[in-house]
């Protein structure tokens, strides 16, 4: 299992680009997974600068002190989600 580990960067960005929000990459050659440019989930606080934020999202290996990023499909977790979704619905 692999986690995932964030680094976020402060790009100068061609006007004339336009990102999706998120990419997400599978390529062996590439080394991060996923990218996301955050002025897209908030449209309306995006400023006239011509700065934005990228977070790359990077592979990282598994060790039993390290938090999942993800959650792990099993029988604890899928229980977990049921409890949770059943005290929210009442």
């Amino acid at each position: 299992m692999t986690l995932t580990k964030n680094e976020s960067t402060v790009l100068f960005i061609d006007p004339q680009k336009h990102f999706p929000a998120t990419v997400n990459f599978t390529e062996p050659e590439i080394p991060y997974t996923r990218i996301i440019e955050h002025k897209h989930f908030q449209p309306h606080r995006v400023s006239s600068t011509k700065k934005t934020v990228v977070t790359y999202e990077y592979p990282d290996d598994w060790s039993r002190d390290k938090v999942p990023y993800y959650p792990i499909n099993n029988d604890e977790n899928t229980e977990i989600y049921r409890n949770t979704t059943k005290s929210h619905a009442s």
